[in-house]
């Protein structure tokens, strides 16, 4: 897989690109029955191959804070009862004088028992914290024991198969030690004690174990996407990026917007995952849509992969079109009022060189126009009855380069965007929660013209 990853996004951001597409879009299909199904399949025999992710990732973090707990296991004191001499006996409570009283104590008090069953404490290192340790281990282990006889081929695009082998011995070699100071699992880690959220180790470990059990693709994306088309993932996740984000900023701020939303969201995403992936994604055929819509409120609507076919076609919605070919753009923002009621967002996964069109980048952009060159097609083509209706256009790129201060064109360079309301924005996943600030301030800067 590292040699299909396009080097301007870098392994490790491929792999957290996947990690976080995989998260939104099972939380997409979270409340659908379709999703809920899968969720409890995977629960009995995980084997999606999303989860090999977490191998790739943070297993190397999760076997560190695994030595760190058996270099210095936590120990609770438990106190049972157990059979002593009376010789031994270093403190007697009443359930040792009933005993004795039983055994004829009352009758002759010059004799006691030689044993009683007495209280004792026991210090022992089988705490909540090391179980739950144990039984995260066996899942990985059953996961892995399902996984590498398979052979599947989508996970040696993810990891090497002797990775994997390697990890397996490292999980082994854990859990013989864990049970070898007689820990025994837990049934399944429901209401976790508090150290699991304050604690700088179990916090961390709960994490973790958060994190695989949120790897799982559905079944649909799993099944019709190919690993190798990044082009098709990356505007993919850009698009439920830009979703979530808006669902997230609609809960702080505009409660009744935000109900609404989340009522479009949750109650329509079934049809959704269905149009998300009818096909392999191909650049020979045409490209299968996922066409949504979602109301922000206030005479807002979010708008995924949305047509503009010519503005003088009869079947033109509010009368938004294009004064030349049909046009496409992943993300809208349109407005119901408004001189430019349209701010688009485009996603283009591209280096810097394709993105603006540089004639050493012709072979990769394959006849396609330049990134930023269609940036400008959407803000001057696309039309309300035949007037301008972009307020500006900005392409969602993996990689912003740092230009030479004697160039004047600085596409990715906020106050220059906010002037020419056309540009680029890095979306990267080490760098997302920049982008989508940058987003905000966008749409802000619109949403007061509009």
């Amino acid at each position: 897989m590292s040699e299909a990853i396009p080097k301007f996004l870098g392994e490790r951001e491929a792999f957290l690109l996947l990690e976080d597409l995989f998260a939104m879009s099972n939380r997409l299909a979270g409340c659908s029955e379709r999703a809920s199904e899968l969720i409890l399949r995977e629960k009995r025999k995980p084997t999606s191959p999303a989860k090999l992710l977490f191998f790739r990732l943070y297993f190397k973090v999760f076997i560190s804070l695994a030595e760190e707990m058996l270099s210095r296991p936590r120990r609770i004191i438990i106190r049972k009862r157990k059979l002593t001499p009376s010789w031994r006996l270093s403190r007697v409570d009443a359930g040792v004088l009933v005993e004795a009283v039983k055994r004829g104590y009352d009758s002759d008090p010059e004799t006691f028992p030689d044993t009683a069953c007495a209280p004792d404490r026991i210090t022992t290192a089988e705490a909540y914290e090391t179980r739950f340790l144990l039984w995260f281990t066996n899942l990985l282990l059953s996961y892995l024991s399902d996984v590498i006889p398979s052979k599947e081929k989508q996970a040696a695009f993810i990891i090497a198969p002797e990775k994997l082998i390697r990890a397996r011995q490292s999980l082994a070699w854990l859990k013989e030690a864990l049970e070898d100071m007689g820990i025994t699992p837990i049934d399944y880690p429901q209401n976790p004690p508090l150290s699991f959220f304050s604690h700088p180790i179990y916090s961390r470990l709960w994490r973790l174990y958060r994190k695989f059990e949120g790897m799982i693709a559905p079944l649909r994306i799993e099944e019709s996407i190919k690993l190798m088309d990044w082009w098709a993932l990356y505007e993919i996740w850009c698009s439920l990026s830009v979703l979530f984000y808006f669902e997230e900023l609609w809960m702080e701020h505009d409660q009744e917007a935000a109900e609404r939303l989340a009522d479009e969201l949750w109650l329509r995403t079934t049809e959704d995952l269905k149009k998300l992936g009818t096909k392999p994604f191909s650049k020979d055929e045409e490209k299968p849509l996922w066409e949504a819509k979602f109301c922000l409120g206030n005479g807002i609507t979010l708008y995924f992969q949305r047509r503009f076919p010519y503005y003088e076609n009869d079947k033109v919605e509010q009368g938004l079109g294009s004064v030349s070919t049909e046009y496409i753009p992943d993300i809208c923002f349109v407005a119901s009022s408004g001189q430019l009621p349209i701010l688009i967002l485009d996603a283009k996964f591209q280096p810097y060189g394709s993105l603006i069109g540089k004639p050493e980048a012709k072979e990769e952009l394959r006849g396609q126009i330049p990134g930023l060159r269609k940036m400008h097609i959407y803000r001057d083509a696309i039309v309300q009855y035949g007037e301008p209706a972009v307020w500006g256009a900005f392409a969602l790129a993996p990689l912003a380069p740092s230009p030479p201060a004697r160039v004047k064109f600085k596409p990715f360079n906020e106050d220059w965007k906010m002037r020419h309301r056309f540009g680029a924005i890095e979306m990267r996943p080490s760098r997302k929660s920049d982008a989508l600030g940058e987003i905000r301030r966008i749409f802000e800067k619109w949403k007061e013209g509009t």
